[in-house]
Formats: C-alpha cells, sequence, structure tokens
C-alpha cells in the first residue's frame, strides 16, 4: 500500500514542507493587555499543534488601526515582536515552518478603536 498524498513532502513557494498538513489560522483572543502582546498561554497553543508542517498564525494587526477586536495580536510593538519570537521558538514544527497571517479586521472594529485622530486601516 502507497503512501497517503496527505503525508508525501510538498513544495509551497520557497518552503519544502514534510507533509501537505497545514493548521489554518484560528483567532483566540488570548494576548496580554495593556498592548494585545502574544503570550505564554499562546505560545502552548501553538506547541501543542506543532506536528503540523505549516503553522498559519491567528489573524495578527499590522497597526493599532488595524484592530477590529479586543485581545487580538500584534505585530508592530517589540514588545509584541518578542512575543511572537516566544510563540515560534515553542511551535516551529521540527521539519516545517510558522508563518505570520498578517492583516486587519477594522472591517468588523468596535467604536472602542476609533478616534477622531485614528483612521481606519482597511486594504484598497
Amino acid at each position: 500500500m502507497s503512501e497517503p498524498l496527505l503525508c508525501k513532502p510538498f513544495a509551497l513557494g520557497g518552503m519544502e514542507l514534510p507533509t501537505r498538513i497545514v493548521m489554518c489560522p484560528m483567532t483566540r483572543c488570548r494576548t496580554t493587555q495593556p498592548g494585545d502582546i502574544p503570550n505564554a498561554l499562546m505560545a502552548e497553543y501553538y506547541a501543542q499543534r506543532a506536528s503540523a508542517a505549516l503553522i498559519v498564525s491567528e489573524a495578527t494587526q499590522i497597526s493599532r488601526q488595524g484592530q477590529g477586536y479586543s485581545f487580538t495580536p500584534g505585530v508592530y510593538s517589540p514588545a509584541q515582536i518578542d512575543g511572537w519570537r516566544r510563540v515560534t521558538v515553542r511551535s516551529t514544527p521540527p521539519a516545517g515552518a510558522c508563518s505570520c497571517n498578517c492583516g486587519t479586521s477594522a472591517g468588523c472594529r468596535t467604536p472602542r478603536f476609533t478616534t477622531a485622530s485614528r483612521r481606519w486601516l482597511l486594504p484598497p
């Protein structure tokens, strides 16, 4: 019996993945406040799923103006970058990769994140 296609190596862009198993993004809203900083709980969550060949992170805002709701991680401050570094050190699959799902959820944002001095950050 041959090996299932799902378990065979796969070239994705410039990455060679050991299998075709990818963990899709699932926003958990578990950051440390203030600052929307990735934390140990998030590192544990991703580490538990490190057997996937590729882990795509939860939605991660690229600026404060791109935040749509509370407790979602950012990647625009030194503390957030350091938090993500701790997450990826614990969760990068042995022969795989982690990818940051950068974006904005400002289209569903709440009034709490809107001020006269902040404009919404939305893709064109």
